[in-house]
């Protein structure tokens, strides 16, 4: 039987997600392409909902009489980091965006972005995992 890079990482698991991680890009992602067309399929897919949960949650339209400190954890290659810092600085309200996401490559991906589209300092990225292990218990 043949088994995607993915299925071949989660087979091996030793409960150690940077292990996995590297795994899956390192046999996944082998070129630059490859990790733009991914970046690229996760933006069309997720950033809708995020975009939908941002005015449910009255992150947006922003207000004047507020100081926005937003946390995005697990921000993928940064789409909605991209969009909050229009819709905000938009608005000319001061604000702070801690981008977080467990992957190393997708944290490349949003320094890219912040470079490029030359967020400044309120804008700050960490390689973070955010993930609550469950203690094993026997």
């Amino acid at each position: 039987m043949h088994l995607s890079p993915f299925a071949k990482a989660r087979k091996n698991d030793t409960n150690d997600s940077k292990n996995i991680e590297a795994t899956l890009h390192s046999e996944v992602f082998t070129r630059p392409e490859d990790v733009a067309a991914f970046a690229h399929r996760l933006e069309m897919t997720s950033l809708p909902f995020a975009i939908e949960t941002a005015y449910i949650i009255n992150l947006v339209p922003p207000t004047n009489h507020s100081n926005y400190v937003v946390l995005d954890n697990a921000c993928g290659p940064g789409a909605l980091v991209e969009w909050l810092v229009k819709e905000i600085t938009q608005n000319k309200v001061p604000f702070s965006i801690d981008a977080t996401d467990y992957s190393a490559l997708m944290m490349n991906e949003v320094q890219k972005r912040k470079e490029r589209l030359v967020w400044g300092e309120n804008v700050k990225t960490t390689v973070m995992d955010a993930q609550v292990k469950s203690p094993v218990t026997k």
